[in-house]
């Protein structure tokens, strides 16, 4: 099944505020991420949260227009947000239109390396601490109760190396091939 995407309006019906929106890769996705933001009372229009909050049944949400990807969905939206903004009974309530069009970073090698190990914040292990995984199932250690230790899950660990910590890996096994030529 395929992801649709295109234009949509979250509307408040009892005061007419309305919220024009767009997706650019799943519009059904975009549309339950909105709802569980106000159904939790922490959408950005705060207008929405007091709403749900007075009567659940006072939001509403309707796709406006299904789009391809040759479409310019951006251009679409202001479109939108203009033709409601003439609409007497509505009140748009978009705190800005988007002014650029969201564009994907075409070389993401530099982006990589500034967030991997040590230098993502939410970085857990240290390098010495990957060795240390390392060493604990080299001796034969469960993957499990390794996990247990370090409160990580078991498929990071076996991760390690593959798509996980490639550079601590490769510096482990270089230290290990040379321990191993040495003792020789």
């Amino acid at each position: 099944m395929s992801k649709k995407i295109g234009i949509y309006k979250i509307e408040d019906t009892e005061t007419g505020k309305i919220y024009i929106g767009s997706s650019h890769t799943d519009l059904a996705r975009r549309l339950s991420c909105h709802n569980s933001k106000i159904k939790n009372g922490y959408h950005e229009y705060d207008e929405f949260n007091i709403a749900y909050a007075d009567n659940p049944d006072r939001i509403k949400y309707e796709i406006l227009e299904y789009c391809t990807k040759d479409d310019d969905i951006s251009k679409l939206e202001k479109d939108y947000i203009r033709y409601f903004k003439r609409i007497e009974g509505f009140e748009v309530i978009n705190k800005t239109e988007r002014t650029h069009k969201k564009g994907k970073v075409k070389n993401t090698i530099n982006m990589c390396k500034a967030q991997q190990s040590m230098n993502n914040p939410r970085c857990r292990l240290t390098k010495h601490d990957i060795y240390n995984v390392l060493e604990m199932v080299d001796f034969g250690m469960s993957k499990q109760e390794i996990a247990e230790l370090y409160d990580i899950s078991v498929s990071y660990i076996s991760r390690i190396g593959k798509d996980r910590r490639v550079q601590e890996y490769k510096e482990y096994i270089e230290r290990k091939e040379k321990e191993v030529t040495s003792n020789v």
